[in-house]
């Protein structure tokens, strides 16, 4: 019931878009944002897009920005059994959505342009599914790094999700942010090294 109210709230208010000139990126705002409730703006993402290769770039092909919580933010409470879950974005198939928790990180626009990745260049992976993350090479790697580490997941994050999905993520926003905290996953670093931009 709640994420009806949420999602008929959100469409009511409706949208101001428009295209970014040096990306081509299609960027709405939900009309009359509360900015305190949202951390990231226009400014903000462009500057944290400037940090990563263009071919990572150009993966994205739309943003939205709101200033209310993601109405799926319950689901993924209960799929990573983690208390009071609120996602600052959410990514894939060449979309962010930025939600408004009012947080930043400079992980996070790296970590949502890993999940449009994801599903992008399986191919250049070798991989025939349908994410490079739930791979059989990704989840071999995981499993070195962890018979090495004892952990199972390259940040926090990834390992109370308990997902491969978030983990690759992660390692990805790692590799371009803080690369030498991978170094304990050599791993994962191998295969990112090989075949990141």
């Amino acid at each position: 019931m709640m994420r009806q109210f949420k999602t008929d709230y959100i469409n009511q208010r409706g949208f101001d878009v428009f295209r970014d000139q040096q990306t081509g990126i299609i960027i709405s705002t939900i009309k009359d944002i509360d900015w305190n409730r949202q951390a990231y703006n226009y400014h903000t993402i462009m500057s944290d897009f400037n940090k990563l290769p263009p071919e990572m770039v150009a993966l994205v092909k739309e943003i939205e920005i709101y200033d209310v919580t993601n109405p799926d933010d319950y689901y993924w409470e209960k799929e990573y059994g983690i208390d009071d879950f609120c996602c600052a974005a959410t990514g894939g198939d060449g979309t962010i959505s930025f939600w408004g928790t009012g947080a930043y990180s400079p992980n996070i626009v790296p970590h949502e342009v890993a999940h449009c990745y994801d599903t992008a260049y399986t191919a250049q992976w070798g991989v025939t599914g349908d994410r490079i993350s739930t791979s059989q090479v990704w989840l071999d790697a995981m499993a070195s790094d962890e018979a090495a580490t004892g952990l199972n997941g390259v940040t926090d994050y990834a390992r109370n999700s308990n997902s491969s999905v978030e983990d690759f993520a992660e390692a990805v926003a790692l590799s371009y942010t803080n690369p030498s905290a991978l170094d304990q996953f050599p791993a994962r670093k191998a295969l990112l090294e090989q075949y990141l931009p």
